[in-house]
């Protein structure tokens, strides 16, 4: 909402208790012409934010890169790019990201960042996901009376809010078996993002150029993964030559691209956007053919 408006809704509420009598509190003000002295914009890239930087001690000019990424391939099923600092209203947006031919998620693993109790009903209402998610940042320091057998947590009553219900998938020993995944999956993916593929800032100013980058970066990613993927599971054949081993990769790696294509979407919407032209031939332009 602008200032402006802002100050017309509050001056319209100020007038209506006037009508029935004298409201409590100063009238309000109309805007200042002048902006304040604290007011910041910037003109090389006006939908950016200041967010804090990763290791808190800063402040940066950015935007906020989400992914979902399978506990079990670890490959990014769904990628967004926003422009807000925190993620409080990001859960859905992220799951709704994730095509269907790619993932259709049963569980949802989250940390205290995603968590709102709006945003977890919205999640499961109609048959979406189950939602684990933290609700405050806990101690990393393990007491002996962690490690003694805890008593089974009792179910809230039918109809409890969604922190009760939460407070209990955490607890159980489902809950908590699954929520260990959370970390072993999402933190490793930024990781070699930032330390093997050298990715730690965008290069185009503009949020849609932004959400081309981080599409990139994930592509990438996944095709990195995809290959690794292939060599652990394929085939080897200690007495083939190395022309007849390399031969049987390469034919296993296209069949296993195909069934993990679907994580190389943004490529051909991308190719369709910044490079029009035949899809067949792989020129530029159809007048090339």
């Amino acid at each position: 909402m602008g200032v402006g408006a802002e100050y017309e809704e509050k001056k319209t509420a100020f007038e209506e208790k006037r009508k029935n009598k004298k409201p409590r509190g100063k009238e309000p003000k109309p805007p200042s012409a002048e902006p304040p002295d604290k007011k910041q914009y910037n003109f090389t890239d006006p939908e950016s934010r200041i967010m804090k930087a990763g290791n808190g001690s800063h402040f940066e000019q950015a935007y906020n890169a989400q992914a979902a990424v399978d506990t079990e391939t670890y490959l990014i099923v769904g990628q967004l790019v926003t422009d807000a600092p925190n993620d409080k209203e990001q859960l859905n947006p992220v799951l709704a990201s994730i095509p269907e031919e790619a993932a259709t998620p049963e569980s949802v693993l989250t940390d205290t960042g995603y968590y709102s109790e709006k945003a977890v009903k919205d999640a499961e209402t109609g048959g979406g996901p189950t939602v684990y998610s933290a609700m405050a940042k806990g101690s990393h320091h393990v007491s002996v009376a962690d490690l003694e057998k805890q008593p089974l947590p009792t179910p809230p009553p039918p109809g409890a809010p969604i922190k009760e219900q939460m407070a209990y998938r955490l607890k159980t020993p489902e809950g908590k078996a699954l929520y260990k995944q959370r970390k072993q999956t999402v933190e490793p993916v930024f990781g070699v993002i930032k330390e093997v593929l050298g990715f730690r800032r965008f290069s185009m100013r503009g949020k849609e150029k932004a959400e081309t980058e981080w599409s990139l970066v994930c592509l990438s990613y996944n095709l990195k993964k995809i290959f690794k993927l292939m060599v652990a599971r394929a085939p080897k054949h200690p007495a083939a030559t190395a022309k007849q081993h390399a031969n049987a990769l390469s034919a296993h790696f296209r069949a296993y691209f195909q069934t993990f294509s679907c994580f190389a979407r943004p490529l051909p919407l991308l190719l369709d956007k910044f490079m029009p032209g035949c899809r067949q031939c792989g020129v530029l332009t159809p007048t090339d053919c």
